[in-house]
């Protein structure tokens, strides 16, 4: 009988943590590329250690009946199941032969201390845009003054590093309009290793700057384009000729091999082309996210002019719905530890270092003192992290307790939506985020609008 082994695809890597209450697994896989995670539990872990380090399909059962005196008969269609399902996300594929040992692009990490931790961290390096959106949340322009320096970024890194972070995104601002940035990607890609995102108008992205990316390591790059012509986009944008730069900059970045994605938010010049926006990102093939405009920063001044409500929201995303997949099935409450389901991972698992060095909850709250944990000026991030009220200032973070989501079906996939989103929305922090409930209404084929 011919063995049979397994090659876990370089973009994935795992990690053990040790989870905060509202999470079921106890292990994740990341999807370096896709930008997806997972949690897994022990059992599957265990498994998918064992192929990837080089044993047969065969191996691995008989080292886990040995393990564990169980007959390996009872074994072969858990192990099969788990095989199966990792070929189906892409995760890995059969070979016929033992592979080469894999280089998976973040090494493992050791089981952590503490029951959270920053496992996502986003640097606003500047405040500095050489464009003038009319939805920008930090009403960034030209020549804006805060900017992280880059000693302070590199310091930054190398604490972060001792959380055993794994994801860092760097955004501004526009990133590339900071002096340091060819030192802060080279310190975090090749010295820390981490996951990098960066996020860009991407209007300063020319061939030479995808290639010098492309040689710096692996990364993936996400530019905002806000309608699928010239006219919607550069209007929306504030600069004429950004739809035709970032359209460059997009291919060139593909045609390097780096990880690419579009970012959208619909507004009120786009709600009503979103079918030809997903069309324009499968002509260039490449994902796109799409995301809505909300009143906070440069916005809560043209929110008039831009914002939609979340019904608009929704009909913009049901045009689209047969495209999302499996993005588009039910969640369930099952899962729940508790009757709790964590919200929002703001200041639990992820955080925000803005141009001026403050630390917000993530990108998306305010830059306003209410929502400030600290500063990386006046303290370390673990002691900023590890030190301020996170009930004080996120207030109740408990998606079964936010009204009208309990009894959802979608509540542990919408989990009540963004905590920062409800705020600008509504004023209030215990209200669930009625665009997240549009999107997920939408998607997984709910008839009734919210």
């Amino acid at each position: 009988m011919t063995e049979l082994y397994v090659t876990i695809n370089d973009r994935f890597f795992f990690q053990r943590l040790k989870l905060p209450r509202g999470f079921q697994g106890n292990a994740r896989i990341h999807d370096f590329y896709g930008r997806r995670g997972m949690e897994i539990n022990e059992d599957a872990f265990e498994i998918m250690d064992l192929l990837d380090s080089g044993n047969s399909v065969t191996r691995c059962i008989d080292a886990l009946a040995k393990n564990y005196g169980i007959d390996k008969h009872n074994l072969e269609p858990v192990v099969q199941a788990v095989v199966e399902q990792g070929v189906k996300i892409g995760l890995m594929t059969i070979e016929r032969s033992k592979p080469a040992v894999r280089k998976p692009v973040i090494p493992q990490c050791a089981q952590l201390p503490r029951d959270h931790f920053p496992q996502e961290v986003t640097l606003e390096l500047t405040g500095n845009c050489n464009l003038r959106c009319k939805h920008c949340y930090g009403s960034f322009t030209p020549g804006h003054g805060d900017t992280l320096q880059t000693a302070q970024v590199l310091s930054a890194l190398d604490q972060i590093k001792a959380f055993h972070c794994y994801d860092v995104r760097l955004t501004g601002g526009e990133p590339f309009l900071h002096p340091g940035i060819w030192e802060i990607l080279d310190a975090a890609v090749n010295i820390h290793h981490f996951y990098i995102t960066i996020t860009t108008n991407g209007t300063l992205v020319t061939p030479q700057i995808a290639r010098r990316l492309k040689e710096i390591g692996k990364m993936s790059v996400h530019i905002s384009i806000d309608g699928h012509t010239p006219e919607i986009n550069d209007a929306f944008r504030g600069v004429a000729g950004a739809f035709e730069r970032a359209v460059a900059a997009l291919k060139s970045l593909k045609e390097e091999g780096l990880g690419v994605r579009i970012n959208h938010a619909v507004h009120q010049g786009s709600k009503d082309f979103i079918a030809k926006m997903w069309d324009f990102a499968d002509e260039l093939g490449i994902p796109i996210l799409m995301g809505q405009v909300y009143r906070m920063g440069r916005c809560s001044e043209t929110a008039n002019d831009i914002h939609i409500e979340p019904s608009e929201f929704y009909r913009a995303i049901t045009s689209v719905r047969h495209r999302y997949g499996e993005r588009g099935s039910h969640g369930s409450n099952e899962g729940s530890s508790e009757g709790y389901i964590r919200r929002c991972d703001g200041g639990w698992n992820k955080i925000a270092i803005r141009p001026n060095g403050d630390i917000t909850p993530c990108i998306t709250y305010p830059h306003i003192p209410r929502f400030v944990m600290g500063n990386i000026n006046e303290d370390s991030i673990e002691q900023i992290f590890y030190g301020f009220d996170r009930d004080a200032m996120l207030g109740c973070n408990n998606a079964m307790a936010i009204a009208g989501c309990k009894d959802c079906s979608d509540v542990s996939v919408c989990k009540s939506g963004c905590l920062a989103i409800s705020f600008a929305e509504t004023g209030r922090m215990d209200r669930r985020d009625s665009f997240s409930c549009a999107r997920q209404r939408a998607v997984s084929g709910r008839p009734k609008e919210p």
